[in-house]
């Protein structure tokens, strides 16, 4: 690093106390010291080691998110997240620090956690792909060659027992780095890649700009659950929301317990269950308590595939379960959105049935009072065969307001309008001039 002095701990000391406060600056560069320490061994020459210090610094961001909790469903994304976050730290699968026991690794029932082994980040992957192998049987290709499989293996079917009547499929993989400083190391070594990139006003220490970082940040597992389908077919007048899983990682679906008769003998298959509540408050646009009290139930379906024969419904769309969530079936959710959607959409019908989203769909009692006219005259004059209407919710439906625009201009509405006035004058609740 040529372009940095030889006294790079000196002149980072005194950059710390041109920019904090004393105990602060004391603070930043104690712990930095102890970094380098750590993870290169006692170490004076900081400018060795300072050409590496993004890939620490990725390092320390990633150990600042603290502990993750994985089901079955969100595995997927973790997997392919640790991928990018090692090959970055790890380059051609070098090991340049210390190789520590940072991680634990248990299983979780919802309750209490079941210590399955202390790990490197390093290998942190191995670990992961080999439980979710065993427990929800998929099927990752794995290096076991430094992990100790045949102690994970006993353990797995003592757990099982012990959390019985949970099953194994259900429970969550957790992970927690042990360390609680994490945080405070992260804030010091950032200020010195800050110190590092005003120096040298070299972009490969510009750590706010790294997408590795950023990852950790912004994208890590924690972040980054729910949201598994994109809208392939949007709401209008004449036809219903459909949705698609989105597959927002690079891996394929695998797994060993697919039995189903393929001319390929391909064992992927894309997860069904992959929705959560706040996915269903967007997709049905329903508030979460109107969610939580419509469609979730005690009752659990214990099957992950989609063709499972017996497929319990909670108001037609059918749901599972983990110890961390509720999760839902896509394809049911679209059978629901079908049957839920109810157009009266006819050709050369001077009614605009193109209008995309939730936004043109309103409440009955909006309706009411866009129409002007009374409930017991709305119940009798608009219908099923002269208005669009959503019923997501049984005695909630929503009708489409291009509908209710044009039946404003139809003869039996203006009547019913007449007939209100009158007998609010009637009953004198109007003013009349």
């Amino acid at each position: 690093m040529n372009d940095i002095k030889n006294n790079i701990k000196a002149e980072f000391k005194q950059w710390l106390h041109k920019n904090f406060s004393k105990s602060t600056a004391y603070s930043y560069y104690a712990l930095v010291q102890k970094i380098f320490d750590k993870n290169f061994g006692i170490s004076q020459d900081w400018q060795r080691y300072s050409n590496d210090i993004i890939p620490l610094l990725a390092r320390y961001f990633e150990f600042a998110n603290r502990e993750y909790y994985l089901d079955r469903m969100t595995i997927w994304y973790a997997l392919d997240y640790f991928d990018k976050i090692l090959k970055f730290i790890y380059p051609n699968q070098n090991k340049p620090y210390k190789n520590e026991p940072d991680v634990k690794i248990s299983l979780y029932d919802g309750k209490n956690d079941y210590p399955v082994a202390d790990t490197s980040f390093y290998d942190i992957n191995s670990y992961i792909k080999f439980l979710a192998n065993h427990i929800f049987k998929q099927s990752h290709k794995l290096n076991t060659e430094s992990i100790n499989t045949l102690k994970t293996l006993v353990l797995i079917p003592n757990i099982s027992e012990k959390i019985k009547p949970i099953d194994i499929k259900d429970v969550a993989i957790h992970i927690d780095y042990k360390e609680s400083s994490y945080s405070a190391k992260k804030n010091a070594l950032s200020q010195y890649c800050n110190f590092l990139y005003s120096m040298t006003a070299n972009s490969a220490f510009d750590y706010k700009s790294n997408p590795i970082v950023k990852l950790a940040t912004t994208n890590n597992p924690n972040n980054m659950i729910g949201g598994n389908y994109h809208i392939s077919q949007p709401i209008t007048g004449k036809q219903p929301l459909q949705i698609i899983f989105e597959n927002n990682t690079c891996r394929e679906y695998l797994h060993d317990d697919i039995d189903d008769e393929k001319d390929d003998n391909s064992k992927e298959y894309i997860p069904d269950f992959s929705l959560i509540i706040s996915d269903l408050v967007d997709i049905l646009h329903i508030d979460r308590k109107s969610i939580v009290k419509h469609f979730v139930d005690k009752e659990v379906i214990k099957n992950m595939r989609p063709n499972a024969e017996k497929i319990e419904k909670i108001y037609g769309i059918a749901k599972d379960k983990t110890v961390l969530r509720s999760y839902f079936s896509l394809s049911s959710t679209n059978k629901f959105l079908k049957e839920h959607h109810h157009s009266v959409y006819k050709n050369g019908f001077p009614v605009n049935y193109d209008n995309e989203g939730y936004d043109y769909w309103i409440l009955q009692s909006e309706a009411i009072r866009e129409l002007d006219i009374s409930r017991n005259a709305f119940g009798d004059l608009i219908t099923k065969n002269n208005c669009s209407y959503i019923d997501y919710i049984k005695g909630y439906p929503r009708y489409y307001d291009e509908d209710i625009q044009y039946l404003k201009t139809t003869r039996l509405i203006i009547e019913a309008q007449r007939r209100k006035i009158l007998y609010l004058r009637k009953n004198k609740k109007i003013k009349i001039n």
